[in-house]
């Protein structure tokens, strides 16, 4: 490659540079933004004295956190960064990749080390631009410019010299740290470590671990195939993990998750209901039941209760108005069980979910139907699988989780087609069941009957509206 054009200032030749932290250490990344296959770049390092930290605290729009900087707090140890700082034929590709960042000056100050060793085993490269391409050379050519730039910088004088240099760095406009949203990846670790291990070897790898602060356990393993990672994470993934391994009270990496078991573990994270009815304004008359369902499911952890009647008797209406009421109570849910009280509107104890799902049982299909839709609505991996493994994916993510959750088989013909679909042994899940068929015994069922007449003139009353007339004119 030749090399990149260059604006003048004043009869100096303008260069820019950019300082790399992330991703871009990597050549493979670096290159593909450059439009070329090899981009040189020298090692460099910032100062303690700078006032900013790499941390994990960029939050991408594809959902994951990537490296950024963010402010350093008083009492943060002053470490420093490691990174490179390579050449760039203007800043506008850098700008697009960089969406999300502010692109900032940073003053050659703060630089307090640079080496040429790029891709050379740590071996100094000065003098060797021979035995290089163009790249080289033109490393070769602003290397001491950079140096006598730093050098000037930290005396408070002006460098004089035939280059122009502009030294640049992406900053987050809006840095957060990772949550179940927004995880560490693998395969961004991957990329970043990847990168360090091929510009400046091992050591340079282990002080990015070190001086790089927001690790945490959200920590997704999102490589495909991940429980075989030789398929997909490239030649170095053994050199990777047993770095991470060894900074493990840092990196968090044996908390690392498949998708699968990261959804699982942070399901509290979704609180939410699921393919539920919306509540019924006119429901009455059902408090004894609704008592009687919350005694019955706070008998266990893993209870199951039927709720059994005619057609048309509203058993649907029943377990809707359960799941809404009781996953209310969940709203502000803090792990602990709250006292039972009397009201409905009292919270149960044992009865508060923190997510409700809405399963179709008519059918065996319906209910593949549904698990498939709320398995993409959860963010499982279920993308491509069969239903067989879609179904696992989905009893797995409940079995595992840490919060209170309820699940409903509404309309269900057999007990058979539930125990299929149900999670077994789960600590913190109920199962609710609606039918036509009592397949439980009566201290597991509700019988639901048709209302006594006092009830049924109520109802009747408040659905005709102010144009009903009295009592004895409904009930004729």
């Amino acid at each position: 490659a030749g090399a990149p054009s260059a604006d003048r200032e004043g009869g100096e030749e303008a260069v820019h540079l950019i300082f790399g932290y992330g991703s871009i250490i990597n050549q493979k990344s670096r290159a593909s933004t450059l439009g070329r296959e090899r981009s040189e770049a020298l090692l460099a390092w910032i100062d303690g004295e700078f006032p900013w930290v790499r941390s994990w605290v960029f939050r991408s729009t594809t959902g994951f956190t990537a490296l950024g900087l963010r402010e350093r707090h008083s009492t943060e140890c002053r470490f420093g960064i490691n990174g490179i700082i390579f050449r760039v034929d203007g800043l506008k590709h850098f700008d697009l990749r960089e969406t999300g960042y502010r692109r900032q000056r940073l003053d050659f100050k703060y630089i307090s080390r640079i080496e040429s060793r790029s891709n050379c085993g740590g071996q100094d490269l000065t003098g060797r631009a021979s035995e290089r391409d163009g790249d080289m050379e033109n490393l070769s050519d602003w290397y001491s410019e950079l140096k006598e730039e730093c050098e000037h910088a930290k005396k408070g004088t002006a460098k004089v010299g035939r280059l122009r240099l502009h030294l640049w760095i992406y900053i987050p406009i809006s840095p957060m740290p990772a949550n179940p949203d927004f995880p560490i990846c693998q395969s961004y670790v991957d990329t970043v470590i990847s990168g360090c291990l091929q510009e400046g070897g091992e050591e340079f790898a282990v002080e990015f671990i070190k001086k790089t602060l927001g690790w945490c356990s959200f920590y997704l393993n999102d490589i495909p195939l991940s429980r075989r990672p030789w398929l997909h994470r490239g030649k170095r993934y053994r050199e990777v993990d047993k770095l991470l391994m060894k900074f493990n009270t840092l990196t968090h990496v044996s908390e690392r998750s498949h998708p699968e078991q990261f959804a699982a573990r942070f399901l509290h994270g979704l609180s939410g209901m699921w393919g539920v009815p919306n509540r019924n304004h006119m429901f009455q008359s059902r408090d004894v039941e609704i008592a009687t369902l919350s005694k019955l499911l706070s008998r266990s952890n893993n209870a199951k209760v039927q709720i059994v009647g005619l057609a048309g008797v509203g058993k649907t209406h029943l377990a809707c108005e359960y799941s809404h009421l009781h996953y209310q109570s969940a709203s502000n849910f803090d792990g602990k069980n709250n006292n039972p009280g009397a009201t409905r509107q009292e919270n149960v104890q044992k009865t508060n979910y923190r997510l409700v799902v809405w399963l179709k049982a008519e059918s065996r299909e319906l209910i593949l139907n549904d698990i498939s839709c709320a398995s993409l609505d959860f963010g499982l991996d279920v993308k491509g699988k069969t239903d067989a493994q879609i179904l696992s994916i989905f009893k797995a993510t409940l079995y595992q989780s840490q919060a209170p959750w309820l699940l409903i088989f509404d309309n269900a013909e057999s007990l058979s087609i539930v125990n299929e679909f149900a999670p077994r042994g789960s600590r913190l899940g109920h199962i609710l069941i609606t039918s036509r068929h009592m397949f439980l015994d009566s201290e597991q069922s509700v019988i639901l009957d048709c209302f006594e007449a006092k009830a049924a003139s109520t109802f009747l009353q408040q659905a005709a509206g102010p144009h009903a007339g009295g009592n004895e004119a409904v009930c004729t």
